[in-house]
């Protein structure tokens, strides 16, 4: 089967760190991948298969 995927991903961070001690007082994190997969047109699949993704993750965490 053959399978073909394109897929593009971004990420933004934003970190809060304690200056005396180094450690991460509070962070936030956003991603978002994007693409799509296409199996081709074969004779048990007539026309193929054609998928769309989208998942955006937002995490935040805290030292509190």
């Amino acid at each position: 089967m053959l399978i073909k995927s394109n897929s593009t991903e971004a990420i933004n961070t934003s970190l809060q760190v304690d200056s005396k001690t180094g450690w991460i007082i509070e962070g936030k994190i956003n991603e978002l991948i994007s693409g799509n997969t296409e199996v081709k047109d074969k004779p048990k699949l007539a026309g193929g298969i054609k998928q769309t993704i989208s998942v955006s993750i937002e995490m935040t965490y805290s030292s509190k």
